[in-house]
């Protein structure tokens, strides 16, 4: 102790000698004394005990002393003059040999200014967890939730995906925390948490004293017979004979236990729906596995058929259940129907949406496109399987009318029947069903699908595709009272009570899908009444194919054909015995390809009805530019034409023919200037026999206005996730400077939720970096990202920056995570270009290093600004840690406030320059500025362009500067080129000057002429003013009395205008005039 104070006494002597000898210094010398005192370190780090002294270098022209605020610090020499080297040393941050809390301290170099002093912060590390008790595991079952603790030694004997079952003498735990590896024996400490009910602990340090020591599992307990009375709470070695579905442990319909664990190495997918015995570690009820046998098939669980009862007296759900899970059960086999809503926070404001069960019937009230019944089977299905779904479900008149029935084939989901379109609702819409008008008659469907691929599990969906009423009284604003149910008609008649069955069932052999072109000669076929004879159809196909009709009064000689033969094919019609017309289709299917026929026949002893048909459909898309469509009709009688909006749509006859035949026609449509789309029909008619076919073209509106303001490539601020996070209860981490916020993972809080958001991310065009990972999480409103050894990181969506390089600036906000004893992470970012570009700051594609700058206990927002040269639609920019890809340490961070835009010029910024000195004698101003040797310089690196008028090229006699070249010594290669504005309104113009944001600019160049009567600045963009041009006399290099120009012009730029052009002409009738180094430079911005 006496030592440090006689070290603080001798600092003192030193900084008063030093303030001596300032005071008698001369004026000179003083000035000289007061410059700054610089330090190699501006934060130093030590360890809590045992630290190695450190050297830190001192840089000054004069002399400086050392003011040391902490007697725990030591500094040697304390005082000096110039360039020196200092060493720093500390005493150990211990009390009686306990390691205390983490401390910080500073030393001030002072020279003979209080301002420019050089201040170093002088961290000691400390247990963090200081005075916090130890504890046993057993002891840390009694803790209350979020109550820190730390365990002196336990081994880590069992792993989970996130976590890992920690052993001591008193017990077992789980501990949620990454990095840890198996028989690894560990000093921790954390806090205390439930999971699955039972007693768990968040790890937040850890150190390893021995490294995978060998694991002992003691004896297990049997707990099949006692789960009644098994005390969940606490982590116990068990054993528990049940059957296995999926990845859960199936008791009975109420008692399952989901399983934790990395479940790869157990095989499971081999082992569902068995008998199994399983070993591990209940963690609550849940089980962490560390062993299973198998004791066999469960005869019990044989997932198919898959039956369901509805509208019947025994049903086995109520209204609270349906309402409270969207499920119900089977009957017979494994697994459920549930309905499943899309995005209720965005379309139920009117709080609508409800399930209940009406009539015994599942029912939801308001459904909205998007939203699907689920039928789910709880078993695989293998390739080549033939699966049966059936089921009757209708719509109220004012729910929606289209919907469509698709089956899960591996990872695709595909029709499951014949898929239909209609433009009744003013757009186009695929379904394969059309619910009926009156609200009460029911849809049936009963259909039997082949699958190409190994499923794990059948699942059908009937999906709403439109926002279109059952009635056709047009879309709805949102969800409102209409309704959706699955229901039958005939209560005694099991066809149609929901049923998945396998019809046959496959090898497993998967197979891909093969498209093959099949060609028909004819796409319709008219039988009368009583037909004259059968008709002949030709059929080619690239593969074999087969042909069928479910209409029972057509027959065909031939069903199938070879691949690669024309096939004749009779279509034989029966007599019609109906007072009406009928129709059916003719099904043509070659591999997974099929092609269609109509089939129409008069109703009985009539000749054929006259009819008019309109070839490809009676809906055409359009594009919002104007233009022609050939349409072809094809009739029996004469057709004449007449537009139905004529204000945007008219329609010209190209020829009749009659007898079956086609004639064209050319309709023509405006120009769309509104960014709505809008429809309009044409009518093709015949009015002698009351016909007509109507084709509705539908018109894109105009290009909406870009997302972003111009020059912005891309922002965002990440409230389009606001409704997501809000109803997840995603916390405010940085605002309210809490390590502990909410933060729910986007791919795992909640089915719908993350179905959502992931939606929109990918829509947003956003990729995550360690998506395998999923350490994505949201916050009240920006992301979260990394934990444990997973680091995360963020792509950034495609930006159309065009294919000419340019420069861009990149800005970000983000905050590094605090732990829960308040230290921060010791994360840094960087950005990472890939594709085309480099970073500025380090003219790499890897960015300099950006540090946080937070102490203990900080949490804040820090605002990184980069420019990226070179970028071009190939560019894509990845934002994320320096330590990405790490494999320890905590790097967590959140992120927010990204945009991506032009640069922004400052005032004195050049936003265009040029000197010909790349250009060649006589070569014109376009040809240069195309070149690889054009010197044009421009702010962002934006292209300029030039064009010419008149006889204007480059001159090589540097007549601007010098007289002759020979009369200047090393001459500057950019005073020697010249441009020749030639007389008489020859000019040069140049385009695309970048000015966004600028308000006032100044061009100035040199000439060899005087201003009066030659020179003229003008500009072709509106907003744009011309100021008064001046002329400034400006001796020649080389001599004295020779003098040449320089003209200046000052230019006004309305608000809002991103580039300008600017055309110098010379307008004198008898001279030329030269022109040189032009400079237009920013002097005042909006």
């Amino acid at each position: 102790m006496y030592i440090m104070k006689m070290t603080h006494i001798l600092k003192s002597a030193a900084l008063v000698a030093l303030g001596l000898a300032l005071f008698s210094c001369s004026k000179k010398e003083e000035l000289k004394e007061a410059r700054a005192v610089a330090a190699s370190d501006s934060y130093l780090e030590f360890a809590s005990v045992n630290a190695p002294e450190k050297t830190l270098s001192v840089y000054s022209d004069g002399a400086w002393a050392v003011d040391v605020a902490d007697e725990w610090i030591s500094v040697s020499p304390t005082s000096g003059k110039g360039a020196m080297d200092i060493v720093i040393s500390v005493a150990d941050n211990a009390t009686g040999g306990v390691v205390d809390l983490p401390r910080d301290g500073k030393i001030t170099i002072q020279g003979g200014s209080r301002e420019r002093n050089a201040v170093i912060t002088i961290h000691q590390d400390g247990d963090t967890y200081y005075g916090v008790q130890t504890y046993t595991l057993a002891q840390i079952r009694d803790l209350e939730d979020k109550d820190v603790a730390k365990v002196a030694e336990a081994q880590a004997i069992a792993l989970s995906k996130d976590g890992f079952i920690a052993a001591d003498e008193s017990g077992f735990l789980y501990v949620k925390g990454e990095g840890v590896a198996l028989g690894d024996k560990i000093s921790f400490n954390g806090a205390k948490n439930t999971l699955n009910e039972g007693a768990a602990f968040v790890l937040d340090e850890f150190t390893v004293i021995e490294s995978q020591a060998a694991v002992v599992y003691p004896t297990a307990t049997d707990i099949t017979a006692s789960l009644g009375s098994f005390d969940f709470a606490a982590s116990q070695f068990v054993t528990l004979s049940a059957s296995l579905i999926g990845t859960n442990v199936y008791v009975n319909q109420n008692v399952q236990f989901p399983l934790l664990g990395p479940l790869e190495a157990f095989e499971l997918g081999k082992l569902d729906l068995h008998k199994v015995t399983f070993t591990g570690f209940n963690v609550g009820k849940s089980l962490l596995l560390t062993a299973v046998s198998d004791n066999g098939a469960d005869e019990a669980l044989i997932p198919y058929p898959l039956k369901f009862k509805v509208r019947v007296e025994d049903i086995n759900y109520t209204t609270a259940s349906f309402a409270e899970d969207s499920r119900i059960d089977p009957v017979n086999g494994l697994g459920y129907i549930e309905y499943v809503p899309f995005d209720l926070a965005g379309t139920d404001d009117n709080k609508k949406y409800k399930l209940d069960v009406s009539d015994k019937s599942p029912r939801v009230t308001g459904p909205w496109p998007g939203d699907y019944w689920l039928f789910y089977g709880n078993g695989a299905i293998k390739a080549g399987s033939e699966v049966r779904i059936a089921f009757e479900a209708r719509t109220s008149a004012t729910g929606h009318k289209f919907w469509m029935l698709e089956f899960l084939d591996g990872t695709e989901w595909r029709p499951a029947c014949e898929v239909l379109s209609s433009s009744e609702s003013g757009e186009e819409v695929q379904y394969t069903h059309a619910m009926n008008a009156d609200g009460s008659t029911n849809v049936q469907a009963d259909y039997t699908v082949k699958y190409r691929k190994n499923t794990e599990h059948a699942q059908f969906r009937f999906r709403c595709m439109a926002n279109w009423q059952a009635s056709g009284a047009g879309a709805l604003a949102a969800r409102n009272g209409g309704s959706a149910r699955l229901t039958v008609t005939d209560v005694a008649d099991d066809t149609y009570q929901p049923t998945i069955e396998i019809i046959k069932e496959g090898n497993g052999v998967e197979k891909d899908p093969v498209y093959a072109e099949i060609e028909v000669s004819s796409h319709l076929l008219t039988f009368n009444g009583t037909p004259n004879a059968p008709k002949t159809i030709t059929v080619t196909s690239d593969h074999d194919f087969t042909l069928s009709s479910q209409a029972d009064w057509l027959s065909f000689d031939v069903t199938e054909g070879l691949a690669g033969e024309a096939t004749d094919i009779q279509v034989t019609c029966a007599p019609s015995e109906l007072s009406e017309l009928r129709q059916a289709t003719i099904k043509i299917v070659s591999e997974d390809s099929e092609k269609v026929i109509d089939v129409v026949q008069s109703a009985a002893g009539q000749q054929l009805d006259p009819f008019i048909s309109v070839t490809g459909g009676n809906r055409i898309e359009v594009v919002a530019d104007g233009g022609t469509k050939t349409l072809r009709i094809q009739s029996n009688v004469e057709v004449s034409a007449e537009s139905l909006s004529s204000e945007w749509l008219s329609v010209e006859k190209a020829g009749t023919k009659a007898m079956v035949e086609w004639t064209e026609f050319v309709v023509t449509y405006a120009a769309n200037d509104l960014e709505t789309g809008r429809s309009g029909q044409v009518r093709f008619y015949n009015e002698e026999k009351n016909l007509e076919a109507v084709v509705t073209f539908v018109q894109a509106g105009k290009e909406p206005e870009p997302l972003y303001p111009e020059g912005v490539y891309f922002q965002d601020d990440f409230d389009w996730f606001k409704d997501i996070a809000d109803a997840a209860g995603a916390g405010d981490g940085v605002g309210t400077k809490t390590s502990d916020a909410a933060a729910p993972n986007v791919y795992t809080f909640d089915e719908t939720g993350t179905q959502v958001f992931l939606s929109r991310f990918a829509a947003k065009g956003y990729e995550d970096l360690n998506a395998a990972a999923k350490v994505m999480y949201l916050q009240k409103y920006y992301l979260k990202f990394s934990k444990g050894k997973n680091v995360g990181g963020i792509r950034l969506p495609k930006m159309a920056f065009g294919s000419t390089p340019k420069d861009v600036v990149l800005e970000f906000d983000w905050c590094a995570q605090m732990g829960g004893t308040g230290s921060v992470d010791a994360v840094s970012m960087n950005v990472e270009v890939t594709g085309a570009g480099l970073c500025a700051d380090s003219n790499a594609a890897v960015s300099s290093e950006y540090p946080h700058s937070q102490q203990t206990g900080e949490m804040f927002w820090q605002h990184v600004k980069i420019v990226l040269k070179g970028v071009t639609d190939d560019t894509r920019i990845e934002i994320k840690p320096k330590q990405f890809g790490a494999t320890s340490g905590y790097y967590r961070f959140f992120l927010d406030n990204i945009k991506v835009a032009d640069p922004a010029p400052s005032v004195d910024d050049v936003l265009w320059s040029e000197w010909w000195e790349g250009s060649a004698a006589n070569q014109k101003a376009s040809e240069y500025c195309v070149s690889s040797a054009k010197t044009t310089a421009s702010f962002g690196n934006a292209s300029i362009t030039y064009s010419e008028g008149g006889s204007t090229v480059m001159k090589s006699d540097g007549l601007v500067f010098y007289d002759k070249i020979a009369n200047a010594e090393n001459p500057d290669p950019k005073h020697v080129m010249n441009l020749l504005v030639a007389m008489k309104q020859g000019y040069l113009q140049a385009s695309g000057i970048p000015c966004r944001g600028v308000k006032k600019a100044t061009l100035v160049y040199r000439s060899n002429s005087k201003l009066e009567g030659n020179h003229q600045v003008t500009s072709s963009v509106s907003g744009v003013t011309i100021g008064e041009m001046t002329a400034t006399d400006v001796l020649k290099f080389d001599h004295a009395t020779k003098k040449t120009y320089t003209i200046t012009c000052p230019i006004e730029i309305a608000e809002g205008i991103s580039s300008i052009d600017l055309k110098i002409t010379n307008i004198s009738a008898t001279a030329n005039i030269r022109v040189d180094g032009f400079e237009l430079k920013v002097t005042e911005l909006w």
